[in-house]
């Protein structure tokens, strides 16, 4: 019990109606310069339940360690004013409880005065025991409700983050749904044609080598079949490259299978460059640093591909003029490392924080979606990993994605 509860040989308090009693360890500041109405005070919320200290003056309140549930105070203290009291009690950090200001004074100058420092209620004096339970009750009772109330609204937004997040990944489900069905059909209607090409290609190469032997040595003629023979290897190397190109497509823009498979990054990356190379040509160096041995990862290579040219894309957006974009590639303990690092202006300060946010974006209504950073976030998690970035402005941005090595070294 607190010293000062009752006076010795006063008959304590009866106790009120459960409405007005305390919740457990609630806590009650009386801070009165007169002893008999701050021990009064106490006495009355003791019997109710609560726990109560009692302070002469304001310097004591400030000096105490421990917040109350709520503040009793009377407008005028030897110290300082009712008033500056409150103001200074508001003005520390932190979540301050409700207060009640107890006054003789009827005047409406006085009570908004008090109002527009933190006042939450008055109580007259004498101050009537139920008025006082009831006030401190209503103001409990109000700020539990006010706590409840921000639980809920911190608890909706994380609802609606998660929300967000589930949209962005049936948004970019469906987009690779849709890229898969269209890359099937590009790729079947480009092979019948470039089989076509191929298979005569093959015919009219044995016929010409039958014509060029046959051909004698006349230098006009060998000259001209020379050439002929160029423009063939040239032929054969734009097949080559055109199914690389549609297999490349079908691999990245397929929906992936169930399960993870092995995926080697360095094939992930290449694929990439050479759906992507072409926005750097003759304006943006693209610089490889591999590592010369490095462990496949467990994954979904369409996935991993997505997040790589998001990446890309956006360090290539990200320069203007002419440039370089650095992809490294480094084992870290049991992970695998992949940075993707620009020259371009770098990242703002203030944006650093919520690049990753769904809907977030800097590049302009009708340029970006603001999903794809969100998107790479989301695959990254899934796969187990962690994407971060690093930018001073003016020095370019690093993005490093982190994820667990298939096979990790034994130790």
């Amino acid at each position: 019990m607190w010293p000062g509860v009752a006076r010795p040989g006063r008959r304590a308090a009866r106790p009120p109606a459960a409405v007005l009693r305390a919740q457990p360890w609630e806590r009650v500041y009386v801070v009165d310069p007169i002893e008999w109405s701050r021990q009064e005070a106490r006495r009355q919320l003791a019997a109710a339940g609560y726990e109560t200290v009692g302070f002469a003056d304001g310097a004591g309140v400030l000096g105490a360690d421990i917040e109350p549930d709520l503040y009793l105070i009377s407008d005028a203290l030897p110290d300082l004013s009712g008033f500056e009291l409150v103001r200074r009690i508001r003005a520390r950090p932190g979540a301050v409880g409700p207060i009640l200001m107890t006054t003789a004074r009827r005047d409406s100058a006085f009570r908004i005065g008090g109002l527009t420092a933190g006042v939450h209620y008055y109580l007259r004096r004498p101050v009537n025991p139920i008025e006082l339970l009831t006030a401190v009750r209503i103001l409990l009772d109000r700020q539990a409700a006010e706590r409840e109330l921000g639980r809920a609204n911190d608890e909706l937004t994380r609802l609606l983050g998660e929300l967000r997040s589930a949209q962005a990944r049936l948004i970019q489900q469906a987009k690779l749904a849709s890229l898969g069905q269209l890359m099937a059909g590009v790729a079947h209607e480009i092979n019948t044609p470039l089989g076509a090409v191929v298979s005569n290609h093959e015919l009219f190469s044995r016929v010409f080598e039958r014509l060029r032997a046959a051909s004698g040595s006349q230098p006009r003629v060998k000259r001209d079949l020379d050439a002929v023979a160029d423009l063939m290897e040239v032929n054969v190397t734009a097949c080559e490259r055109i199914t690389n190109i549609v297999r490349e497509l079908r691999t990245f823009a397929r929906v992936d299978e169930a399960r993870p498979v092995p995926v080697d990054l360095h094939d992930c990356l290449e694929s990439t460059l050479l759906l992507v190379g072409h926005l750097a040509k003759g304006r943006v160096e693209l610089q490889r640093e591999y590592a010369a041995q490095l462990p496949e990862v467990e994954g979904h290579p369409g996935q991993l591909g997505q997040v790589f040219m998001n990446l890309v894309v956006n360090a290539l957006q990200a320069i203007e003029g002419p440039g370089r974009v650095v992809l490294a590639t480094a084992r870290v303990g049991d992970q695998v490392r992949v940075t993707v690092q620009d020259s371009g202006p770098g990242i703002k300060p203030e944006h650093i924080g919520r690049i990753f946010d769904p809907g977030f974006t800097t590049k302009g209504a009708g340029v970006g979606t603001g999903l794809g950073l969100s998107i790479c976030y989301q695959i990254v998690e899934a796969h187990g990993g962690e994407i971060t970035v690093a930018s001073l402005p003016g020095q370019g941005a690093a993005f490093s994605i982190l994820l667990p090595a298939r096979n990790p070294p034994q130790f």
